[in-house]
């Protein structure tokens, strides 16, 4: 005996949670009936998407957030959601997607041309992501999405791992690193009566200036160095000319000195000469003094034999 299907004709109970600071548009498919009970958005006590956020944008708050506390952190910090479902069938009171059969889209196309500075979709579901492309299509222009199902249905990923998932979604689109607690307070040089315009161009000024200056820095350096470059060329030179000016006196010293030791070795052997001849004429001088002697003695001898001749 097959079990006897009940169905109700619902109509979506929200209207779309959506400011002129909106940034990035998160869809659903259609409220849950705890959703439709506590009447919000990701209603149902075991759902994480506010927990999210909450962890996101406050991670310094530990209590729990009203329902209206809730839409405001969303807003302030440029978030807007809705579902892509305006009415549907709903089989035997089941929150899940596989239980709804879509009767009419909501006009997601208007809701973006209202607010031009939505440059996000991002999806809590893959069923939220086809039923969007079925009854709305592509429209160019904008970054799409598939978070991780905050939905306690999806028990695939841990709370953590959901969490980082929307992060980085996040971040993507600079939603993260920004002031979150305070998107209406004026910026530091808005509050100093400075635009934003302003402020770019005097960085733009300065960024020219700055090039300048290094520019000129870099020309004062390359002639400085140039400078020193020809200096050294100079000393180099200078240095190489002493060496060049010492190996020629060398050279020329050496020469000499040759030259002196060649003209003592010529010089030698006449003055070996000389003292032969000196010597040689001395030996002569000798020989006739030893001559005179020795006539001298025979003239004695004669002499004496002569007297002794005569006194015999």
């Amino acid at each position: 005996m097959t079990e006897k299907k009940i169905v109700d004709d619902e109509t979506h109970p929200f209207q779309p949670l959506v400011d002129d600071n909106s940034k990035v548009l998160i869809l659903g498919t259609f409220p849950s009936i705890k959703s439709f009970k506590n009447n919000l958005y990701y209603g149902h006590p075991q759902n994480v998407f506010w927990p999210i956020l909450q962890k996101i944008f406050e991670p310094k708050r530990k209590t729990k957030m009203s329902n209206s506390e809730r839409k405001k952190l969303a807003l302030e910090n440029g978030i807007a959601i809705w579902d892509v479902i305006k009415s549907c069938e709903r089989e035997n009171k089941s929150s899940l997607d596989s239980s709804l059969t879509t009767k009419e889209p909501n006009d997601i196309r208007n809701l973006l041309k209202n607010h031009p500075k939505i440059k996000a979709i991002f999806f809590t579901s893959k069923n939220a992501q086809n039923l969007f492309k079925k009854h709305v299509g592509n429209i160019n222009g904008y970054t799409y999405k598939v978070l991780p199902s905050p939905s306690p249905a999806y028990a695939a990923m841990t709370f953590e791992q959901k969490l980082e998932g929307f992060r980085r979604a996040f971040k993507s689109i600079g939603l993260i690193g920004e002031n979150k607690n305070d998107k209406k307070k004026k910026t530091t040089l808005e509050s100093f009566g400075i635009s934003k315009k302003e402020s770019n161009q005097k960085s733009n000024e300065l960024k020219e200036e700055s090039k300048e200056l290094k520019e000129e820095s870099n020309q004062k350096s390359n002639q400085k160095s140039n400078e020193l470059k020809e200096e050294l060329k100079e000393e180099l030179k200078e240095e190489s000319k002493e060496e060049s000016n010492q190996k020629s006196n060398q050279k020329s010293n050496q020469k000499k000195k040759k030259k002196r030791k060649e003209k003592e070795k010529k010089k030698k052997p006449r003055k070996n000469r000389k003292k032969r001849i000196v010597n040689d004429s001395e030996n002569s001088s000798e020989n006739e003094k030893i001559k005179k002697r020795k006539k001298e003695r025979k003239k004695k001898t004669k002499k004496t034999k002569t007297k002794t001749t005569k006194k015999k």
